[in-house]
């Protein structure tokens, strides 16, 4: 029997502690790094990115996140890139955390 779907390295790097599926772990280590631009110059929705500045799987450094929001506003009406300075939790969307007590 053949590696399951979630056999795949990444949960070995310190701060990943779930399984990851196997196309999704190729895709970092394999097609993001060549294909990123290209996908990133194609967006043409308003974007909200945010990157933890102690992310455990991708570099965060201030000039790669500017060089991905450049990438982004190629298309993109609206780029708000930045790191998160200090990692916080994100806030639910509206949708989620508005609770109707009757």
């Amino acid at each position: 029997m053949g590696p399951g779907p979630y056999q795949f390295g990444l949960h070995s790097l310190p701060g990943i502690l779930e399984p990851v599926v196997r196309a999704e772990g190729m895709e970092v280590v394999g097609g993001w790094p060549r294909e990123w631009r290209r996908i990133a110059s194609q967006i043409i929705v308003p974007v909200h990115y945010r990157l933890g500045e102690f992310d455990a799987l991708w570099t965060a450094r201030p000039d790669l996140v500017d060089e991905f929001a450049d990438a982004l506003r190629t298309r993109s009406p609206y780029v708000d890139a930045a790191l998160r300075w200090p990692p916080a939790p994100m806030p639910l969307a509206p949708s989620v955390s508005r609770v109707v007590w009757h």
